[in-house]
């Protein structure tokens, strides 16, 4: 009996070296709906228009999904830091997203379409300029400093950097 629980017991172990050595296939990537919940959270631009956001530059996004209201913190191609307010709305059967300012001029630059969106990562394509695309990763917060220099838009033109715009 015991020489048949033995050879059991090895084919078993030999049937899981075996199943653990098979060739994985390729990774899949899971991506989510597109949703004002799906998109809310705090973000920073990783790469724009293909290349990496340049040192010293940023943008970060927090997007409240509860008032669908965004505050935009950024410095990219402009002289001085800026701040801007406004609310948002995602039609998720297209995943587009577009938005409207407080006190300033209007809508945004673009509406995007949101893609390859995960938990941790979205791209944002211009809906009228495919060129014109943001890589955004998840953050747990804006740093302080930035959020400290930063004062508000008066109105003023914040030149061709209006990445979420």
């Amino acid at each position: 009996m015991k020489k048949i629980l033995k050879s059991v017991f090895a084919a078993l172990l030999a049937s899981v070296a075996l199943s653990s050595c098979t060739e994985d296939g390729p990774e899949t990537v899971s991506y989510l709906p597109v949703t004002a919940n799906n998109i809310s959270g705090t973000w920073q631009l990783s790469e724009w228009l293909g290349k990496p956001v340049p040192a010293g530059s940023y943008v970060y996004m927090d997007i409240v999904r509860r008032d669908t209201e965004f505050t935009l913190y950024y410095n990219l191609e402009t002289f001085s830091p800026y701040v801007r307010t406004g609310i948002y709305s995602v039609d998720e059967e297209t995943g587009v997203i577009s938005g409207r300012y407080d006190h300033y001029a209007g809508d945004w630059t673009h509406s995007y379409t949101v893609s390859e969106l995960t938990l941790d990562r979205m791209v944002w394509t211009a809906v009228d300029d495919p060129q014109d695309v943001s890589v955004y990763v998840r953050v747990d917060s804006i740093p302080e400093d930035i959020k400290g220099a930063d004062t508000p838009d008066e109105g003023g033109d914040a030149g061709s950097g209006d990445t979420a715009e």
